[in-house]
């Protein structure tokens, strides 16, 4: 749960207590099995690759002046890349390119992996 949301639950009284329970000590009842230890939580939490965005879409994007292909993991690092060479790089229009297999600039051609 994001912290925001918890702050939310939080908030409103007596709603945060129909749906978690928090406590420093094991319940009679509880399931051993399940929990998890924190260096656990910790290896699981490392596990996961944050480099890659849940919603962003892959990318390939081909340079026909210096003649590479670069992978990127969203239309946004695309786009920042462009920008460090061109100075400008607006991603809505990145976007329209990609869709319409045109060529962005005379110079990029930007597909969806």
């Amino acid at each position: 749960m994001h912290r925001s949301t918890l702050e939310d639950y939080l908030d409103k009284k007596n709603k945060l207590f129909d749906y978690f329970t928090f406590s420093s000590n094991l319940f009679a009842e509880s399931d051993l099995d399940n929990l998890l230890s924190l260096n656990e939580l910790i290896e699981l939490k490392n596990s996961v690759d944050n480099k890659i965005p849940s919603r962003g879409k892959q990318v390939e994007l081909k340079d026909l002046v210096l003649n590479n292909e670069l992978k990127f993991n969203s239309i946004t690092q695309a786009s920042l890349y462009i920008k460090k060479i061109e100075g400008t790089c607006d991603r809505g229009v990145l976007r329209n390119h990609m869709n319409n297999n045109t060529i962005f600039k005379k110079r990029w051609i930007l597909k969806e992996t």
